[in-house]
This record gives C-alpha cells, structure tokens and sequence, in this order.
C-alpha cells in the first residue's frame, strides 16, 4: 500500500513555518528566521534572529526590542508600496 504514496520533499522555509508557526518570519534565501517570543509588553517586543550553526543547530544571531508602532507602520507601507 505505502508503494502508491508519493512524497514531496519540504523545503526548510516550510519546514520551519509549520514548526514556528505564525509568529516566526523565515527567509526565503538562507536558514534564517525570526521568532517572536515575547509579545506581552504594550509598545514593544522581543525578537530573536536565528540561524542553523555548522553542526545544523540552531543559533541566536541576535535579540531585538522592535516597537509594535514601527511593525505596523511598515506593514502598512509594505500593502501599498507598488515596487
């Protein structure tokens, strides 16, 4: 029965959206992402950026304190901005 079952490889930006889930922004040329980990402030939150080490664990480049202010004025730049 399993010889009639085709399998897709997954790429490593599905692999790591289905596992990170909504709060995470995966590059879509390299093994890097961006998981957002702490949202519990009112003006601003944690992110992490994060990549695969050479023994393919993963690493913490570095941490960012983003104001929620500056996310949503981008995001409304991003739905009209036509280039």
């Amino acid at each position: 029965m399993d010889d009639n079952i085709i399998r897709f490889p997954v790429g490593f930006y599905q692999r790591k959206k289905n596992e990170l889930g909504a709060k995470a922004l995966i590059c879509e040329v390299s093994p890097r992402w961006m998981e957002i980990v702490n949202t519990s402030h009112e003006k601003d939150f944690i992110a992490n950026v994060m990549t695969l080490g050479a023994d393919k664990k993963e690493k913490k480049l570095c941490e960012l304190v983003l104001l929620k202010e500056d996310i949503y004025k981008l995001a409304e730049l991003l739905k009209t901005d036509k280039t």
